[in-house]
């Protein structure tokens, strides 16, 4: 009864929806199980932040994974007019790197008001780093990076648990494999996902009720998509 589960967990955490099966700690090569897979991850181009406003494509790190996150702002007319250049710093006031809008490196568009740099977040001892961009004399919001320990058999168990939990909370509005109500369906699930996160089994939770999706990362660093089913989408 233990195949796969791990694949499936690095694939659910990308954000490919899969059944959970069960765990197997063997089933990953070691490139696997240091590689960014583990990741919550969005692609630079969705970076779209508001004036003022930090964003980066990666919050969820392994202890000692090396990755380069892309940080971005978007600054006023006004800043970009006085020539102010936006600098990332870590919570130490260390300055890591400044931010370019001028379409090269990890800047996609040029002169588009969104300045970004790319820089390693690593940490060796889990301990939490938050970041930073001073805009002039403007402080921006401060992003916090989550680090987890390696992937355990216990972590593996406790998803299938997790999995077992949202099935049980849909069952009523499941039939042969398909979504016969998928508004009450996803109101079950995220009523799940809420428990998780207030019992502190969960660090975040997503609803999106258009898409029949909840999202759920779990503290082992594992993350839970549940995702309805109608007939005739498979």
């Amino acid at each position: 009864m233990k195949k796969n589960f791990i694949k499936n967990a690095l694939l659910m955490a990308l954000g490919v929806t899969l059944p959970f099966t069960s765990c197997n700690m063997n089933s990953l090569s070691e490139s696997d199980k240091n590689s960014s897979s583990y990741n919550n991850k969005i692609t630079t181009a969705t970076l779209q932040p508001d004036v003022n406003e930090l964003v980066c494509n990666v919050h969820y790190f392994m202890i000692g994974e090396r990755s380069e996150t892309v940080f971005a702002v978007r600054l006023s007319g006004d800043d970009i007019s006085k020539g102010i250049i936006p600098e990332l710093y870590n919570s130490d006031g260390t300055k890591i790197c400044s931010l370019t809008d001028d379409g090269t490196g990890a800047d996609e568009v040029e002169n588009d008001g969104i300045y970004t740099c790319s820089a390693d977040v690593a940490s060796e001892d889990g301990k939490p780093q938050s970041y930073y961009v001073m805009i002039g004399d403007t402080k921006t919001n401060q992003i916090e990076m989550t680090y987890f320990d390696e992937i355990t058999s216990e972590d593996c168990e406790h998803l299938e648990e997790v999995q077992k939990m949202f099935s049980e909370a849909v069952k009523d509005y499941t039939k042969d494999g398909y979504t016969t109500d998928k508004k009450s369906a996803v109101e079950a699930a995220e009523k799940i996902a809420k428990q998780l996160y207030e019992s502190g089994d969960a660090i975040e939770y997503k609803c999106d009720p258009d898409a029949g999706s909840v999202y759920v990362k779990l503290n082992s660093g594992l993350s839970y998509i549940y995702s309805t089913l109608e007939e005739g989408y498979d």
